[in-house]
């Protein structure tokens, strides 16, 4: 009975595995967030982080760039960074340590896609004179003016780059990074995300409890069918 119990209860926490509309728990930029305060160093102690592995902070390298346009894959994370001029593909620069759209005007975006079990993304946000980028996650340059979440943070000058940094209650599969003052390129100088133990999805967990309902059917019948003959030989010899 005990095993039945038990796979009902995997079988109906499959059911209602179901990820809901992403909450965010924490989030710091200099304007336009809940706290002002954020660093890399604070951000994995802050609300919803518990329990997430954080990777170190994380700069750019010219290695990291291929493909025409170009975009930029991080080897340590598995974060791909794409650039776009309103819809259209542009290419990555890597300056110093800092990645650039190669697009320096108001229509320039960067789009951060996120490994699997991405909860947590942080980054240092600077330009190249002064600036107000936004932050939104969305899937398509298309969406940025009507996005779910949306950030702003004010960079005051080349040499004062922002943190910025959010947590979420679902995974973020996709952050864009773009400009919205029009008057200076943003860019990012360092990143760094935090993620979980990968759990099965939805469609795996049923599978799963369904698996253990089957066998304890079947397990059920075998020891019947074991039963009933033996059952019958006893009877029998003790008529005898």
């Amino acid at each position: 009975m005990r095993k039945l119990q038990f796979a009902l209860f995997t079988l109906g926490f499959a059911l209602v595995a179901i990820p809901a509309s992403a909450t965010i728990s924490y989030s710091s930029c200099s304007s336009g967030c809940g706290s002002t305060s954020g660093s890399y160093a604070t951000l994995p102690s802050e609300s919803g982080a518990s329990g997430l592995t954080f990777s170190s902070e994380i700069t750019f390298s010219s290695g990291g760039l291929s493909g025409s346009p170009a975009l930029y894959t991080d080897s340590t994370t598995g974060t791909v960074f794409n650039a776009f001029s309103n819809s259209t593909a542009e290419s990555l620069w890597v300056t110093g340590t800092a990645l650039v759209n190669s697009d320096g005007g108001s229509h320039g975006s960067i789009q951060l896609v996120l490994p699997a079990n991405t909860y947590a993304i942080a980054m240092s946000v600077g330009t190249n004179s002064s600036s107000q980028p936004w932050f939104a996650l969305v899937s398509s340059p298309s969406n940025l003016n009507g996005g779910a979440e949306q950030y702003q943070l004010v960079v005051p000058s080349s040499s004062s780059p922002q943190f910025f940094g959010i947590v979420s209650s679902t995974p973020i599969a996709s952050l864009f990074v773009w400009d919205a003052s029009g008057s200076g390129a943003s860019n990012i100088q360092s990143f760094e995300i935090g993620q979980e133990a990968p759990t099965p999805e939805s469609a795996t967990s049923l599978m799963i409890g369904s698996g253990l309902i089957g066998l304890y059917a079947w397990r059920r019948r075998g020891l019947s069918a074991i039963r009933r003959p033996l059952a019958l030989f006893r009877s029998r010899a003790s008529r005898a």
